[in-house]
């Protein structure tokens, strides 16, 4: 790789970053520490049993911001 294309992909990671905070910033802090923890990796289940509930509610949970997000409720 040319330090021109490194430079390149450098500049794009910042701007999804950035992107990705100003996205959660729009969102109830309980729903955006939950989209954080998805991101790290962690799956539906190992959230669910962190915050005490069942797998299917957390599914729910995320179904949610995802449709608020494509409805443009949060953009």
């Amino acid at each position: 790789m040319t330090a021109e294309a490194d430079e390149h992909d450098y500049i794009a990671e910042i701007n999804e970053k950035i992107y990705v905070e100003r996205f959660l910033q729009k969102l109830k802090p309980s729903q955006a520490e939950l989209i954080r923890r998805r991101m790290s990796g962690m799956t539906q289940r190992d959230i669910a049993k962190y915050d005490g509930i069942s797998q299917s509610y957390m599914s729910r949970k995320i179904k949610k911001i995802r449709q608020e997000c494509l409805n443009g409720d949060l953009l």
